[in-house]
Order: C-alpha cells, then structure tokens, then sequence
C-alpha cells in the first residue's frame, strides 16, 4: 500500500469489538437520567482509579443488577467486529497494528483472551495499566513510542474528540464508523 513505515492505531470498543457501554446502558431503562454518573465510574475504571471489582459494585449500586450479573452482560455484550478483524489479517504483511483502549485491564483482559484478539496486533495499550487514558496527551506519547519510531501514525477511533487530540500530537486521525469507509480514509492518507 505504502512505502512508509506505518503504525495503524485501532482503538477497541468501536472499532474492534463492539460498544459494550453504551449498548449496556440502552438495556436498563433506569439509567437513562444516570448516564453521566455511569460515565464517571466507567472513565475511574479507565484510568485505573478503581479496580474492575470496585467499578462493578459502584454500577451495581446504581442498577440494581449483582456485579457479577453486570460483569457478564458486558462479556455477552463484548463481540469482534469481524470487518476489522479481516482488516488486520489481510493486511499484516504491510503495516504494524496497534491497540489503543480506554478500558479497565480487569475486563478487557478477559475479551482479548476469549477472541484471541492478541494475535491480531504487534502491541496493546490498556489505559487502566498506564493511569492516563483518551484524550489525554500522554497517552498518545505512549502510542507513538510504544514500538519504536515510524514514517506516520494513523489512529482509527469512533470518537471525534479522541481523533482532534491525537491530530495534536502528531498522529493523523479516522473517525470510524465502520471498515469500508475506514479503508477509503486510509488510501486518502497513504496517496494511492
């Protein structure tokens, strides 16, 4: 595709497995006025503030739901995007893959495992085991030194606001919305 030596940067929930969170909350009509207190608890969970035991039992508290009841809806919830998937395998060979998530290790780690996720990337970023999550710059610092230097970074997420902050450090941003037009945006910047 390219001559340059390029690090694709594919963020999880989204782009690689599908939005457990917010897919989550749309199943409990009684968190409709709470969305924002569910937020603050899933971003703590993020940033590794609280432990993913501590993140279930503050949801559990606002739901009504057991922890563990929570903890398996998210895994039920927590599929492959299959396109995104098949992305990465094809094109292997052509770029290095890495994974950016805002998530809690705790959780994640489980996902990963489950799908055989690992396989499909050179390196994984977690937010919670670094401290620091999306949008904040040294996250993105991370990202680009994570496995050595590259000719350009190319970040895919389904956040605009996660694209504009990684746009500042240096690392050209997707919004993703789903694969094809991601592979349409992805020869725009590679020039072919």
């Amino acid at each position: 595709m390219s001559d340059k030596k390029t690090l694709l940067i594919f963020d999880c929930f989204g782009v690689v497995i599908h939005c457990v969170s917010e897919y989550w909350m749309a199943t409990i009509p009684s968190l409709k006025d709470k969305k924002e207190l569910v937020n603050k608890y899933m971003d703590e969970g993020d940033r590794g503030i609280i432990s993913t035991f501590d993140q279930l039992k503050l949801l559990s508290s606002i739901t009504g739901e057991a922890p563990e009841d929570i903890f398996n809806d998210f895994n039920r919830l927590a599929t492959p995007i299959q396109g995104t998937l098949d992305f990465i395998k094809k094109h292997r060979h052509e770029f290095k893959f890495l994974m950016l998530s805002n998530a809690n290790t705790g959780f994640l780690d489980g996902v990963l495992d489950r799908f055989h996720i690992r396989d499909y990337f050179d390196g994984i970023i977690i937010s919670s085991d670094y401290k620091i999550a999306k949008p904040d710059k040294e996250i993105f610092l991370l990202a680009k030194n994570y496995l050595g230097e590259f000719d350009q970074y190319i970040f895919a997420d389904d956040h605009e606001e996660n694209i504009v902050a990684a746009e500042k450090y240096g690392i050209r941003g997707i919004l993703f919305t789903d694969i094809n037009s991601y592979e349409i945006e992805l020869k725009k910047y590679l020039n072919i």
